[in-house]
């Protein structure tokens, strides 16, 4: 049976990214090739950080704030696919809860078979 004292649940829905791409790890979060900064409206809401494919990736965090934001870990081979995920789908949420330390960027509900709109020149 969890305590529910001591359970936290955090969720937020995100808008916009920012993609940093280091040349050499900040001090703050060795060894991390890449962050992408998310926010909703001008709040930092969350972080995901981008680690070497063949690291222990630390658990997934948050800060008290306020305001809260939530830090994911993955390793660096997610990378395009989360990018793709952040082009692409609409809305998104980044959330966290414990215990255990679980992370999750989710999109929204979408109809089964929705197709994604591509641009296909006549050739």
């Amino acid at each position: 049976m969890k305590d529910e004292m001591n359970m936290v649940e955090l969720e937020f829905e995100i808008d916009t990214y920012k993609i940093h791409i280091f040349s050499r790890s900040p001090p703050s979060e060795k060894p991390t090739l890449a962050v992408i900064t998310l926010w909703k409206d001008d709040t930092i809401r969350g972080y995901l950080h981008f680690y070497p494919d063949r690291i222990l990736l630390p658990n997934p965090t948050y800060d008290k704030g306020p305001p809260e934001r939530i830090r994911l870990r993955f390793h660096m081979y997610q990378f395009p696919i989360i990018v793709d995920i952040l082009r692409n789908e609409k809305p998104l949420f980044i959330e966290y809860s414990e215990p255990p330390p679980t992370g999750i960027l989710r999109s929204g509900k979408e109809p089964i078979g929705e197709e994604e709109k591509l641009f296909h020149p006549k050739e």
